[in-house]
């Protein structure tokens, strides 16, 4: 995964983390304001609501309400006021961050696109390159079949069977072989290198790329097969 596409998604669980939060925070507002609305509401009840004193006129407690509840609907009041405060400054942090995050997000996701883009071209091209390659391939002589293939040999684990006829090994066409000898194929073959032999299976079959690394092997050579010229018609 490239480093934009890896950004895109931990950004995108980093949102995804603010909205639960926010989703928390609002569910936690929901329950102070439904008591605050409860007390309130209880304290209207009363004689005395909200801030009217408790003490009669004489300085006695009043005798015509609760007065233990009152002090506690009065005190819930005092305290959810003071949580939903705090509550409502950390939801606006949150969301000051959602929207960083979305635009982060955002931005991310347009430079993961267009990182789509560019691939997409590349891959585009490089598959035009082949279907090139192919073709002027196909106009080529086979001037080589390959005559035995060794079991487990390299040439063998690339693919490479009998009866195959060699279209180009390497660089090597019929053309290269014939102005410079077999040294041409000598020449091609380096061990470790990676060696593009592009094969046809039949007289008039498609031609096919097959890579074969060649190495040292518990055979003889770095391919462990060998082939047969093919005479000109």
């Amino acid at each position: 995964m490239s480093s934009e596409r890896a950004q895109f998604f931990e950004s995108n669980e980093r949102a995804k983390s603010i909205k639960e939060e926010l989703l928390r925070l609002q569910e936690e507002k929901d329950k102070y304001e439904a008591e605050l609305k409860e007390s309130l509401e209880y304290l209207a009840s009363t004689p005395v609501g909200l801030d009217k004193p408790l003490l009669d006129e004489e300085g006695f407690p009043r005798g015509d309400c609760d007065l233990y509840a009152i002090r506690g609907a009065r005190n819930r009041v005092s305290c959810r006021r003071n949580d939903l405060k705090a509550l409502q400054e950390r939801m606006y942090e949150k969301l000051v961050e959602l929207q960083s995050s979305t635009h982060e997000e955002a931005t991310q996701q347009m430079v993961a696109d267009e990182e789509d883009r560019r691939r997409g071209l590349e891959a585009a091209k490089l598959q035009l390159a082949e279907m090139e390659e192919k073709r002027n391939v196909s106009l080529l002589t086979p001037f080589l079949k390959v005559a035995i293939v060794e079991t487990n040999s390299p040439a063998f684990e690339a693919g490479l069977r009998s009866g195959y006829q060699i279209l180009q090994f390497g660089t090597v066409t019929s053309t290269v072989l014939a102005s410079q000898g077999p040294s041409a194929l000598m020449s091609a073959t380096a061990e470790g290198v990676l060696l593009p032999v592009w094969v046809r299976e039949e007289d008039q079959g498609e031609p096919r790329k097959i890579l074969v690394v060649p190495h040292r092997w518990e055979g003889k050579g770095l391919l462990g097969c060998s082939f047969d010229p093919i005479r000109a018609k």
